[in-house]
C-alpha cells in the first residue's frame, strides 16, 4: 500500500509502464516527470510492486547523499566535517523516510543539488570553455530534471543566473547565461502549459494568500517549522556550543544570563501546563513527516531545551566571532564567502518566499532549506574554530539517526497490521469498497474503482469532481477526513486504533503488532459502522 502520498504517484507510474502514457488521477500537483519513467522502468524489468517503486528514489537518495559531500566538500569543509554534514542530513528523521517512500521531495533535492555542484565547478573552472561547459549543464539538467517537481526550476532560474552573474567578467559567459535563462523560461512555460492541460491534473497556484482562520494556521506552522529547522541541524549547531569561548569573562557572562532566560522561560511555560508552546509537540500537525510524540515527556523536553540552546549558543558564538581568529578553509578553490553568499543567497530567498506563501506548510518542505542550513554552520565552524567537529555531534547525529530508523520500523508494522486485518476482512468475503482504513489505502480503492479520486481542485475533464455529501445517519466527527476524495468507499467496516463511541464492534479480532517505541505492543481494531 503507499504511505504518504507515494500512492498517487506510484499508481501514475504503473499506468505509464502499461500504457506508455502519462496518466495523473486528481491527486498529484508534482508534475512528476522523470521519476514516473524511473518507476515504469522498474516495473517493466521485474514486476509491479509498492516495494521496486521505492527501491528506485531509494537508488536517487543515495546519489544525493553521495553528491551532498561532494559540493560541502567544494565548499571549503574538511571531508570529516563534509561527511558529518552530509550525515546529518540523510540520518534526519526528515530525510530518511522520504528516501523509502516514492515521493518527488528527494529527486526534487537530487536536482537541485546537482544545480548547485555544477554551478560551484563552473565557478572553480580556469579556463572560460569548461565554467560554461559546466553552466549549460547546470541549467539544461536542471529543466529536464525539474520536470519531477516544479520547486526544482529554481535551479535554472535563480541559481544559474546567479552563477552567470558571478562570472560576468569571463568572455561569452554572461551571453551564455542570459540564453540559457530565456531557454529555461521557455522550456518551463510548455512544461506548465502542457500540465495544466492534462486531465485529472490538479492546478497549483504559485502564491497562496491565507484567509480568516487560515492565518491562524499559517502562523502556526510557520512557528513551528521554523523552531523544526534547528531541531534537524542540532547535531551540528551543538558543536558550536561545545566550542564556545568560555574561558571568556564577556561571552562567559552572556552565555549564564541566555542559559538563565532559557530555563526560566521553559519553566514557566511548564507551570501553566502549556507544552504545546515548546517544540515537544514538533511535527503533530497534519501532513508531519517527523512525529516525536512517541518520546517520553522527558525527551521531548530535554530536546526542547537544547535546540532553544543550540539557538542561543549559534547566536551567542556569531555576537563573540569577531574575537577568533579566521581558519584558513580546507579547500583551497573553495568560493569565498561573498561567493557563496550570491550564489544560495538569491535561491533561498527565493524559496522562502514560496514557502511563506503556502497555506499548508509541511516539515518535507524544509528539505532544501536544511541543506543550506547545514552548509553554512559548517562554513562558519570551519572558518572560525577549524579541525573536526567534536565528538559529541557525531554522538547526537548516531541519536537522530536511531530515532528516525525507529520510526519508520514502526510506521511499517502499522501499514503491515492495516494489511493484515484488512485482508482478513476480504477472506470473509467483504468487498474492498466497504473497507476503510487509513487515507492511502481508501485511495488505492478509489483509484481501482474509478481510476482518479475525488477532487474539487479537478478542472479537466469538466464535471469530473462530484460533490460528496455525508450520510445522515452516520455524525460528522466519525468519518475520515478523505471521505469526501473516495465516494466509492461506502464503510460498512473501519479499521481504526481504538476502540471508539463512533462504531460498533466486529466479529473480527483486533490485529496486534509490535513497536520499538513504547507502548511496544499495539492493536488495530476492525469495528462495524452502525
Amino acid at each position: 500500500m503507499g504511505i504518504y502520498d507515494d500512492w498517487s504517484y506510484i499508481w501514475s507510474a504503473r499506468v505509464l509502464s502499461e500504457t506508455g502514457h502519462i496518466v495523473y488521477n486528481g491527486w498529484s500537483t508534482a508534475m512528476l516527470g522523470w521519476q514516473l519513467y524511473l518507476g515504469a522502468l522498474f516495473f517493466k524489468l521485474f514486476g509491479f510492486s509498492f516495494l521496486l517503486a521505492r527501491v528506485s528514489i531509494l537508488m536517487v537518495a543515495m546519489a544525493t547523499v553521495m553528491l551532498i559531500q561532494r559540493l560541502f566538500v567544494r565548499f571549503g569543509i574538511n571531508e570529516w566535517n563534509a561527511t558529518m554534514g552530509t550525515l546529518a542530513i540523510a540520518l534526519s528523521p526528515l530525510f530518511l523516510p522520504l528516501a523509502f517512500s516514492f515521493m518527488s521531495d528527494i529527486p526534487g533535492i537530487f536536482c537541485l543539488v546537482l544545480c548547485i555542484y555544477s554551478c560551484t565547478r563552473a565557478i572553480e573552472e580556469r579556463t572560460d570553455r569548461a565554467a560554461i561547459g559546466w553552466l549549460v549543464f547546470a541549467a539544461l539538467s536542471n529543466d529536464v530534471g525539474g520536470t519531477v517537481r516544479q520547486i526544482a526550476w529554481l535551479g535554472a532560474l535563480i541559481i544559474v543566473p546567479s552563477a552567470a552573474w558571478q562570472m560576468r567578467k569571463r568572455s561569452r559567459v554572461p551571453v551564455v547565461g542570459a540564453a540559457l535563462w530565456m531557454i529555461s523560461v521557455i522550456f518551463i512555460g510548455a512544461c506548465m502549459h502542457w500540465f495544466s492541460h492534462q486531465p485529472y491534473s490538479v492546478p497549483e497556484p504559485m502564491f497562496h494568500r491565507p484567509h480568516g482562520s487560515e492565518k491562524a494556521q499559517w502562523a502556526n506552522s510557520v512557528i513551528r517549522n521554523g523552531l523544526a529547522l534547528f531541531l534537524f541541524v542540532l547535531p551540528i549547531l551543538v558543536a558550536f556550543i561545545a566550542k564556545f569561548p568560555f574561558a571568556e569573562r564577556r561571552p562567559r557572562n552572556e552565555a549564564i544570563a541566555a542559559a538563565a532566560v532559557v530555563l526560566v522561560a521553559v519553566a514557566l511555560l511548564i507551570f501553566l501546563h502549556k507544552p504545546e508552546s515548546l517544540l515537544v509537540l514538533l511535527g503533530t500537525y497534519a501532513g508531519s513527516i517527523v512525529v516525536v510524540d512517541d518520546l517520553s515527556y522527558t525527551l521531548q523536553l530535554a530536546l526542547s531545551v537544547l535546540t532553544l540552546a543550540g539557538i542561543g549558543g549559534l547566536l551567542l558564538f556569531y555576537r563573540n566571532a569577531s574575537c577568533l581568529t579566521d581558519h584558513a578553509l580546507a579547500y583551497k578553490a573553495a568560493p569565498s564567502t561573498r561567493s557563496f553568499l550570491v550564489l544560495l543567497g538569491p535561491f533561498t530567498v527565493a524559496y522562502l518566499l514560496l514557502l511563506l506563501t503556502r497555506v499548508h506548510l509541511y516539515d518535507r518542505y524544509l528539505l532544501p532549506l536544511l541543506i543550506v542550513a547545514v552548509a553554512v554552520l559548517l562554513r562558519l565552524y570551519e572558518k572560525k574554530i577549524g579541525g573536526r567537529l567534536p565528538s559529541v555531534c557525531l554522538f547526537l547525529l548516531l541519536l537522530f539517526g536511531a530515532f528516525a530508523v525507529t520510526r519508520m520500523h514502526d510506521l511499517f508494522a502499522f501499514y503491515r497490521a492495516q494489511l493484515a486485518a484488512a485482508d482478513e476482512v476480504l477472506r470473509a468475503g467483504v468487498p474492498r469498497t466497504e473497507i476503510q482504513g487509513t487515507f492511502e489505502y481508501d485511495a488505492w480503492t478509489q483509484l481501482e474503482v474509478a481510476g482518479y479520486v475525488n477532487d474539487d481542485r479537478l478542472r479537466i475533464p469538466v464535471g469530473a469532481y462530484h460533490p460528496w455529501s455525508r450520510p445522515e445517519d452516520i455524525p460528522e466527527n466519525c468519518y475520515s477526513w478523505f471521505a469526501a476524495h473516495t465516494p466509492a468507499v461506502n464503510p460498512r467496516y473501519v479499521l481504526t486504533f481504538d476502540q471508539t463511541s463512533c462504531f460498533k464492534p466486529s466479529q473480527f479480532s483486533p490485529v496486534l503488532y509490535h513497536t520499538w517505541f513504547a507502548p511496544h505492543q499495539r492493536m488495530l481494531f476492525i469495528q462495524e459502522v452502525h
